[in-house]
């Protein structure tokens, strides 16, 4: 595990470092390249905080002291919120991103910040697993007593035999003439929130031809503690 969160963090160190090393040095530095080099900064830098995010996310889950604060909420604030952390990375030349909420949706009980960090997780996955021109979906529905959070994308999809894997910690998918990205937490993660949740999800794939995953959360009761 170490090993794995030491290479995560240091490919985009390199990259800022290198990127930012170069503007340093040039005395006359080329606007339309700079623009480019910031923008790479950029990504970096996302991709670098949420590595942080989920290393700190699996420590507190992996030493039982993940904290969830349930309330009464809309879904549309979940959805909202996840929305509002990927849109500027999403709004991107090649990449389609549209958001579908029904109207009148019931309410959930949900922890608001760590259920919108698994949607963000599997938006950020859509996005990561797509090639140059992205079309990614974000629905939130009813189906019977739950609600459910999908993300569709248009991306490498995966193989049936990893359905029954993905979920677990440091498992990665090996994909030919790329060997394996992340350090398999992300999943891991969403999982683990969702349960928490007392919610499951479902996941359909195919291999080129993109990936549907979908959260479900139950329809909030008047006494949903009660057994």
């Amino acid at each position: 595990f170490l090993s794995m969160v030491s290479h995560e963090l240091r490919t985009p160190l390199t990259s800022i470092r290198m990127l930012v090393d170069s503007l340093a040095g040039d005395p006359n530095p080329d606007p339309e390249r700079t623009r480019q080099y910031l923008g790479v900064i950029t990504r970096e830098n996302h991709r670098l905080s949420r590595l942080v995010d989920d290393f700190l996310t699996f420590s507190r889950l992996e030493r039982g002291r993940m904290s969830y604060d349930f309330h009464t909420v809309a879904p549309e604030e979940i959805t909202e919120s996840a929305v509002d952390s990927v849109r500027n990375r999403f709004s991107t030349p090649g990449c389609d991103f549209r958001v579908e909420t029904s109207q009148d949706l019931p309410p959930i009980e949900a922890d608001v910040p760590s259920l919108s960090t698994a949607l963000i997780n599997l938006l950020e996955n859509a996005f990561k697993y797509s090639g140059n021109e992205k079309r990614i979906l974000l629905t939130t529905t009813r189906l019977h007593d739950e609600v459910c959070f999908a993300v569709v994308d248009n991306g490498c999809g995966f193989e049936a035999n990893h359905k029954g894997r993905i979920f677990e910690k440091f498992y990665r998918i090996q994909r030919p003439g790329q060997g394996s990205a992340g350090v398999g937490l992300g999943l891991h993660i969403v999982r683990s929130i969702v349960e928490a949740h007392r919610g499951h999800i479902e996941v359909e794939s195919t291999p080129g031809h993109g990936s549907r995953f979908a959260i479900h959360i139950p329809i909030a009761t008047p006494n949903p503690r009660d057994p």
